[in-house]
Order: structure tokens, then C-alpha cells, then sequence
């Protein structure tokens, strides 16, 4: 039996990383529904930023998952934090962006997860097969 995969690199480039007044400790995960283990990249330092940049990870076709972002509040009220992920492959992409909410410093660690009642199902099929990069950004909202 052969296993289908897909690969997906994250890409934290400059418009990806984390801008100076959103929360520190910050970490992103890819949850799977199959009890396979959770991948976790931590974004509070440039070492984790870099481990994002140079280590993919590999999900199979039709696999289950969701995503999770971590962060912990520190000095100032957070206004209006929003996660965005940007998925491509070749010309065609996709892009979903969740408003986090507002929050205060707190010494908990705040996880939102996404989608939130459902899993997110890989693509599946000889078309979908290859390497996807993916892009994703947490912000405030200007406003």
C-alpha cells in the first residue's frame, strides 16, 4: 500500500512574521484528528521563526486537521489580533483570515482553534498531490 502526501512548507518571510506590538509567546500548531501527534512551532523568538521557515511538514491526502494559534498577552491591551493564512500551489491559492479578538495582559496562554466546529480535510486526488507554501500573519487591526 502506498501512502499519498502532501507537503506544506510554512513561509514566515517579512510579511509573515509578527509585528512589534502583537502579543509575545506565540506559537502556531497543526492539530490532526487521528491522534497523530500535534506539529508545534513557537514564534517567540527568532529561532522558532527560523524552524518554521526550514522545517515542512507532511500530511497525507484526505487527513483531518485543524489550526491552533497560541499567544500569551504581556504588557499591553491587544486590540482587534487577527490570524490570516495564505495557502498556494502554483498559480492557484487560498486564504482564510480569523479575527482573534481583544485582550488584556494575562499571565494564561490564550489557544484559539480553526475552523472551530468541524475539521479542515486535506485535499485528496492525483491533482492535488505535491508541495503547497503557505504564508501566515498575526495583526492588529488598524483601527
Amino acid at each position: 500500500m502506498e501512502c499519498r502526501t502532501t507537503h506544506m512548507t510554512k513561509d514566515c518571510t517579512t510579511t509573515g512574521e509578527v509585528e512589534p506590538h502583537t502579543p509575545n509567546n506565540m506559537g502556531y500548531k497543526v492539530v490532526f484528528e487521528d491522534n497523530r501527534h500535534d506539529i508545534t512551532y513557537h514564534l517567540d523568538s527568532e529561532e522558532g521563526i527560523q524552524h518554521l521557515r526550514d522545517t515542512p511538514f507532511v500530511m497525507e491526502e484526505g487527513a483531518k486537521y485543524k489550526f491552533a494559534v497560541f499567544f500569551r498577552v504581556n504588557r499591553e491591551i491587544v486590540s482587534g489580533l487577527r490570524f490570516r493564512n495564505k495557502v498556494r500551489r502554483h498559480v492557484f491559492s487560498v486564504s482564510e483570515e480569523v479575527v482573534l479578538g481583544s485582550y488584556a495582559p494575562q499571565s494564561t496562554t490564550h489557544e484559539f482553534l480553526f475552523p472551530r466546529h468541524e475539521w479542515a480535510e486535506a485535499p485528496s486526488g492525483l491533482m492535488y498531490r505535491g508541495t503547497y507554501q503557505a504564508e501566515c500573519k498575526v495583526r492588529r487591526d488598524p483601527h
